[in-house]
């Protein structure tokens, strides 16, 4: 009987490019979103020091290297992925793929750019093959999550090199054989502790899966070969990762539409900090609408969230910005204070205010509490409609409680940003700006979005990236 990554492998090689226009539009969304994000981090520290180390392996010519984005530095592909993947991932602004419990973009772009830059890819066949990689990351994913990530694994480490190997094998045109040994060694390159969340460390993960899945197909491309059968079976990925029984696991892919991209859809995110927070700031906007108050008018915040949710957000009173992306209650007292969160006032000096001290201080999160009302002064919310998604964690509710005896909640299903509440063009086209500020002159900005608009129809993926690099020099 055919394995589950043999039967993936297949399938992969199998599969005729996709063709239709509204997926392949979905996929030049989330370039564009996730090249906001490259740029808005390839000058932080966490990716500088990348780039160093790197650079200290060997850089080569632009013809025959990848581009490192946001700066006039070429790499082999590996290490070019490695940085920009870093980048990223480091401000916490790129999106999430619940399906995989992933920071599923962030690997695959820059692992697909690097090996479309040398080896001259078409841009549709980038969108392709980043399509295909959501479906690995859904599939593999759905195999150990949640237990996996309940475990402390981080997914974006581990689900996401190992998907992200085979969609480099499907752009580089492997066959069944040799995409099977990308999966395989991939799997024995997958590691990543949410531990780490809250350190320098935690985007590398990101620039660490995309180096090792690029390398991994590279190796398989050469002729490197690995067990059959990595992801199932006794010591498999699912048994030594999860609490699956190999036994159970029966390959069973047909992969019809709708493909992962459509029906469970990515969180773009609109505030640069930790998906786990988001439902909350939305649901603050929600009061909004309906009730004016001030940071002084407020007496607690009461949070109910997922248990997930609550263990990601581990920083009360958050020592570092990296610890701020990661706490519930500096992203809120933040948010309630300045009426925004955004990369201008998610940095040190903001964090490192201590005015924001007596608030956070009355900012409560409950892991799974029902969070119940009884003050009759409660005003009504609309939330967006539930989600289908089993695997996201039920709803976020938040209660507010003014110094004047009003109580105002919003119970929130779905983050704005998500498939079930997407941001509008508007919107993304402003995230992009905000961005790419500190790298692009304002006359500059609207041709780099033309020229990220245009990867669909590019026939040699490198003069995307040539055409960007002349104009933020």
């Amino acid at each position: 009987m055919t394995g589950y990554t043999e039967s993936l492998a297949q399938w992969l090689v199998s599969q005729p490019p996709v063709s239709q226009v509204h997926l392949l539009d979905k996929a030049g969304n989330a370039m564009l979103d996730i090249i906001a994000c490259m740029f808005a981090g390839c000058q932080t520290k966490e990716a500088q020091i990348c780039l160093a180390v790197s650079e200290q392996w060997g850089t080569v010519p632009e013809e025959q290297g990848s581009w490192v984005w946001g700066t006039n530095k070429y790499l082999p592909p590996a290490n070019a992925a490695f940085v920009n993947a870093t980048a990223a991932h480091v401000l916490d602004f790129d999106d999430n793929f619940i399906a995989g419990f992933t920071h599923a973009t962030a690997v695959l772009a820059p692992a697909l750019f690097a090996l479309a830059d040398q080896r001259r890819c078409a841009g549709i066949a980038v969108l392709d093959a980043y399509l295909f990689g959501l479906e690995l990351q859904a599939s593999i994913g759905g195999l150990v999550n949640p237990e996996h990530y309940r475990r402390g694994w981080h997914a974006t480490a581990t689900v996401g090199t190992i998907g992200t190997a085979g969609a480099c094998a499907r752009l580089l045109g492997l066959d069944v054989t040799k995409t099977l040994s990308a999966l395989s060694i991939a799997s024995s390159l997958a590691s990543g502790s949410k531990k780490q969340f809250g350190s320098m460390l935690k985007p590398v993960h990101a620039g660490i899966a995309a180096k090792h899945a690029v390398e991994a197909t590279l190796l398989a491309e050469q002729g490197l070969t690995a067990d059959q059968e990595p992801l199932t079976g006794k010591w498999g990925f699912a048994d030594l990762f999860s609490d699956i029984d190999p036994t159970k696991i029966v390959p069973n892919h047909s992969f019809d539409l709708p493909l992962a991209i459509e029906e469970h859809g990515l969180h773009v995110k609109r505030f640069p900090c930790c998906g786990s927070t988001h439902r909350a700031l939305d649901a603050i906007e929600d009061i909004r609408k309906r009730h004016s108050f001030y940071a002084e008018d407020i007496d607690s915040v009461e949070i109910s969230v997922s248990v997930i949710e609550a263990e990601n957000l581990r920083y009360i009173h958050p020592r570092n910005v990296r610890e701020a992306r990661f706490s519930m209650h500096y992203c809120v007292a933040r948010y309630l204070m300045d009426g925004d969160l955004n990369l201008a006032n998610m940095c040190e000096s903001a964090v490192s205010d201590s005015g924001l001290d007596t608030l956070i201080d009355r900012i409560i999160m409950l892991p799974q509490a029902q969070t119940k009302v009884s003050n009759p002064s409660v005003l009504p919310i609309t939330s967006p409609a539930k989600t289908n998604n089993a695997n996201l964690p039920g709803s976020v509710v938040l209660v507010l409680r003014l110094n004047d005896g009003i109580t105002l909640s919003a119970e929130v299903f779905a983050a704005k940003g998500s498939k079930d509440n997407p941001l509008s063009p508007k919107e993304l086209d402003k995230k992009f700006y905000d961005c790419t500020r500190h790298l692009l002159k304002p006359s500059n900005a609207d041709k780099v979005l033309d020229v990220i608009r245009s990867i669909q129809s590019a026939a040699d993926f490198k003069e995307i990236s040539t055409r960007l690099n002349l104009m933020i020099q």
